[in-house]
C-alpha cells in the first residue's frame, strides 16, 4: 500500500496504475536520452511523511462497523527538536480516518525532527465526524457532521511519547510513530451476537419469507416475524456459536440456512448465514467404521463411492479417510449404499450401509454401519 499525504493511504490499485503512469513516463525520457551518455534519467524521491498504522495501536480492539468496535481514528502530531527538548509543539491533527488506513502527515514534516504522536479513536464512522471549526482547521477536537454536536472518543492512546522515545523523520521516508500505549477504553460495551431476519434474508427480508425460527433460540421466543428487530444476547468471546434457521414462506415452502460467528470481546458481531435453500446435502465419512471383524471398511489406499439404488452421488472416487459431500437433495430420509474400491477401481466391498435425514439448507452428516 502506497501512503498518502494529510493522514490517508492511497488504494494499492491506485498506487499501482501512479506507479506504472510513472515507469512509461521515464522509459519514454530514457529512450529519447540516449543519445545523450551524459544524462541520468531517475525516479523521483518518494515524500517525507510521519505516519501513525493501526496495527501498532488497535491491539484487541476491532476495526469494523460492529458495535463497540473502532471505526474511525484522528492522529494528533507533537513535534521535538532533540531528544532532550522539554518544549514540544503540537504540529496538528488529521482528519478523521478510517481504521483501517495510515494517517499522518507530510508536507509539514521536518528532515531530523522527532515526532511523538497521540490517538483518539471513535466509533463512529469517518463520514460521521468533522473537525471542529473547518476541515482544514487541524483541530483535534471532532464533531458530529450532521447535529454538530461535540464527539467524544472512546479510545485513546499515545505513541513514542517523550522526546527520548520520539522517532526521526528520514528524508524521503515514512517514519511510522511507535511504539503505542494499550488503547485506554472511556466506556466499555457487552459481548454480545445479535442475529435477525435481515442477518438470514437479507436487506428485505420480508419479500423472501414470512417468520423466520431459529434453532438454538437463543430467547426462547416463537419465531420471528420477517420485520421483527434482531435478537441480542450475550456470548463469550472467542467462542464459536452456530444456528440452523429456518424461514417459512406464506405458500408453504421452507428454506434453511446455517450462520456461524465468533464472538469478539466488547463487540456486537452478526453470524455469516449461508443463503436460504429448499434443498439439503449430506456428508458422507467412513473414519472409525469397521468390519464385524475390526478392520477398517475403508482402509488406507482405497476409495470409495456412494449411491442411492442406481443414483451415483460421487460421481468421482473419495479417498478413504476424507469425507464425501453430496450435491443438493430434496429434504427426507435418504439411505445410501456404499461400494470400496482399491486403488485400481475394483470394487472390493459394498458392506456399509449410510442413513441421512436431510434438512432444507443444511448439510447434515449421515450416520455409516458397517453389514453384520
Amino acid at each position: 500500500m502506497e501512503e498518502g499525504s494529510q493522514g490517508l493511504a492511497l488504494p494499492m490499485w491506485l498506487g499501482y496504475r501512479v506507479s506504472m503512469r510513472r515507469a512509461s513516463l521515464f522509459l519514454l525520457a530514457a529512450l529519447c536520452a540516449c543519445g545523450d551518455e551524459e544524462e541520468i534519467v531517475s525516479a523521483p524521491p518518494r515524500p517525507t511523511e510521519v505516519g501513525a498504522h493501526p496495527d501498532d495501536f488497535l491491539g484487541e480492539v476491532g476495526c469494523s462497523r460492529n458495535p463497540g468496535a473502532m471505526q474511525s481514528y484522528v492522529l494528533t502530531l507533537i513535534a521535538w527538536d532533540d531528544a532532550e527538548d522539554v518544549t514540544p509543539f503540537v504540529v496538528g491533527s488529521t482528519g478523521p480516518a478510517p481504521c483501517s488506513l495510515i494517517a499522518g502527515f507530510r508536507d509539514v514534516i521536518v528532515v531530523g525532527k522527532r515526532y511523538s504522536a497521540e490517538i483518539d479513536g471513535y466509533e463512529e464512522a469517518p463520514s460521521e465526524l468533522a473537525p471542529f471549526g473547518d476541515p482544514s482547521s487541524g483541530a483535534r477536537e471532532m464533531v458530529m457532521r450532521e447535529s454538530g454536536a461535540l464527539a467524544v472518543p472512546r479510545w485513546t492512546t499515545r505513541c513514542a511519547t517523550g522526546a527520548s522515545n520520539a522517532v526521526t523523520s528520514l528524508l524521503n521516508e515514512l517514519v511510522r510513530v511507535r511504539p503505542c500505549e494499550p488503547l485506554r477504553d472511556a466506556s466499555s460495551s457487552d459481548t454480545a451476537i445479535a442475529i435477525g431476519p435481515e442477518t438470514v434474508l437479507g436487506d428485505d427480508p420480508c419479500s423472501v419469507a414470512d417468520t423466520i425460527d431459529i434453532q438454538p433460540d437463543p430467547s426462547g421466543l416463537a419465531p420471528l416475524a420477517c420485520d421483527a428487530e434482531p435478537i441480542v444476547f450475550d456470548a463469550i468471546a472467542g467462542e464459536r456459536y452456530s444456528f440452523y434457521v429456518t424461514a417459512d414462506s406464506a405458500d408453504g415452502t421452507t428454506r434453511g440456512s446455517e450462520c456461524f460467528v465468533v464472538a469478539v470481546e466488547g463487540q456486537t458481531v452478526e453470524p455469516a448465514c449461508s443463503t436460504p435453500s429448499a434443498e439439503g446435502s449430506i456428508r458422507v465419512s467412513l473414519a472409525g467404521v469397521e468390519t464385524s471383524g475390526g478392520a477398517p471398511v475403508c482402509p488406507a489406499g482405497h476409495y470409495y463411492t456412494v449411491s442411492i439404488g442406481t443414483e451415483n452421488l460421487t460421481p468421482v472416487p473419495v479417498p478413504c479417510g476424507a469425507v464425501a459431500q453430496t450435491s443438493s437433495l430434496l429434504p427426507g430420509t435418504y439411505l445410501m449404499m456404499v461400494s470400496v474400491r482399491d486403488a485400481h477401481g475394483i470394487v472390493v466391498t459394498t458392506e456399509p450401509t449410510c442413513a441421512a435425514e436431510v434438512l432444507p439448507g443444511k448439510s447434515v452428516d449421515a450416520i455409516c454401519l458397517a453389514n453384520r
